[in-house]
């Protein structure tokens, strides 16, 4: 967490914090012991309190998003299909889901519809971003129709990912 000292088993000497270009905190050390002296790289986890579900059915673009994810700090639970999803997003609370809308079994509309269905008359509105390859306005629009919040093109790009973790998670703390 920002403002913690970590203690490594050694003794640290030159540590520095500075501040990133998005606010970030960042902090560099030394660690000194008895096996020797390695410098460290230590990021504030930007969004530490997010527990995502990731439900994407292609495993090279599951390891991506799940990558991406983990850099920014987030907790990844992973589904590969909707019905697991489904069966996620029932077992524990989740602060944004990234759902593929095309996977075999169920797919990401469907198993949209499933989640809202269970949320309502609930006070629980968990934002689901669409994850697609297609991008024509008739997809954009298929999603916000079944409930999806927002909408993320395939191939996904960090930048593009945080921006939106951000905003929803945003959304959600002001409610």
């Amino acid at each position: 967490p920002a403002g913690a000292v970590v203690r490594i088993g050694g003794l640290v000497r030159g540590s520095k914090t500075i501040k990133t270009k998005k606010g970030d905190l960042m902090g560099f050390a030394t660690i000194e012991d008895r096996h020797g002296t390695v410098e460290v790289t230590v990021f504030s986890r930007l969004f530490a309190v997010a527990s995502d579900l990731l439900v994407e059915d292609n495993a090279v673009n599951r390891m991506l998003a799940e990558k991406f994810l983990e850099d920014l700090g987030c907790i990844v639970d992973l589904a590969v299909d909707g019905i697991e999803a489904v069966e996620r997003a029932a077992q524990s609370r989740h602060s944004v889901i990234f759902m593929d809308c095309h996977m075999p079994r169920m797919d990401g509309f469907e198993a949209t519809r499933t989640i809202r269905q269970r949320e309502q008359g609930t006070s629980v509105v968990t934002p689901i971003i669409a994850l697609t390859a297609g991008v024509m306005s008739d997809e954009r629009e298929r999603c916000l129709a079944v409930g999806m919040s927002d909408f993320l093109g395939k191939p996904i790009e960090r930048e593009h990912l945080e921006r939106v973790l951000r905003h929803w998670l945003a959304a959600s703390a002001s409610l």
